[in-house]
């Protein structure tokens, strides 16, 4: 592919994942299903895996799943000013700030803690 062809390609593609952000952001999340750890949801064409918040958990951490969650669903991050955007791949992408509870390394650090483990892919 030549220079010309390859920057219309990045073009196009990059509208493409800038249409679909805007389709996401304006789309309402539904709940599909949960499995009591997991809940199942659709925002306009994306479908998001978010965990449950136990009650039983520490608030420290139930308020950084809440965050979390939060940033997932509605695109909003309450402890900080998240980046989202559409990979190449069609995946929404979500980054928090370093400092921000609800970035999930710092999730999973948190909940290590207090002695509670969480595969990384939440």
């Amino acid at each position: 592919m030549n220079g010309k062809k390859a920057r219309t390609a990045r073009t196009a593609l990059r509208q493409r994942n800038e249409q679909l952000l805007a389709t996401i952001r304006a789309a309402r999340p539904v709940r599909v299903s949960t499995d009591g750890e997991r809940e199942t949801w659709q925002r306009g064409p994306l479908t998001l895996t978010a965990p449950v918040v136990p009650h039983d958990y520490p608030t420290e951490l139930r308020d950084a799943l809440t965050s979390y969650r939060a940033a997932l669903l509605h695109g909003e991050c309450p402890r900080c000013t998240i980046e989202q955007k559409v990979t190449e791949a069609g995946t929404l992408f979500t980054r928090h700030t370093v400092d921000c509870h609800a970035d999930p390394d710092r999730l999973v650090a948190l909940a290590a803690e207090h002695g509670i483990t969480f595969e990384r892919g939440i």
